[in-house]
């Protein structure tokens, strides 16, 4: 049901008599209702048949089954006044939410794709070091001196070049860029 629906049926209810309604002994085919004007009680409704709700006709109804479906139905009436404003409001409560959690939804689903494409670009960054890493790797297994800060400079210890010690690897650079580009390393 639309806004539009929902006002015009709100519109029917506020036109009738103001709740709440009654129907009498415990039920009675007369709907009652408090006279807007202070006059005590008043008339609303009088469900009455016709054919066989009236007890006489062809394929008339007895009159206690009759009179029974005359005060269902009085009944409903009276309970629809009070319920279907209810149903109305309640209806409309129940957009409002599922207005709100579509615009949550949307949120989350803006969210998710950042998130997502924030971790595609850590993965790239990930495997780019690894990359480097594993180049670096290589580069000092193959060239331990020229892989060093020092490179064979004063500084060397040939004992600490024969056991290993001396090493201090100076970075990603061109030749150890796994593609063969400068790394982020050396701009």
């Amino acid at each position: 049901m639309d806004k539009r629906e929902i006002e015009r049926q709100r519109a029917i209810c506020n036109a009738a008599t103001k709740a709440p309604w009654e129907n009498h002994e415990p039920y009675s085919p007369m709907v009652t209702a408090q006279n807007p004007y202070g006059h005590g009680e008043m008339r609303v409704a009088d469900i009455r048949g016709w054919g066989h709700l009236t007890g006489k006709g062809g394929c008339a109804l007895t009159e206690e089954k009759a009179y029974a479906i005359q005060c269902a139905n009085s009944t409903f009436i009276v309970n629809a006044r009070t319920y279907w404003p209810a149903a109305l409001d309640a209806l409309e409560a129940a957009q409002k939410e599922n207005e709100h959690l579509k615009a949550n939804l949307a949120h989350a689903e803006q969210a998710r794709d950042t998130a997502t494409e924030s971790l595609a670009q850590a993965q790239a960054e990930i495997a780019t070091l690894k990359r480097e890493r594993d180049a670096a790797v290589r580069d000092v297994k193959l060239h331990p001196c020229t892989s060093c800060v020092y490179n064979n400079k004063p500084e060397c210890n040939p004992y600490s070049i024969a056991t290993g010690d001396c090493h201090e690897w100076r970075g990603p650079c061109d030749e150890n860029a796994p593609d063969g580009a400068e790394s982020e390393g050396t701009k």
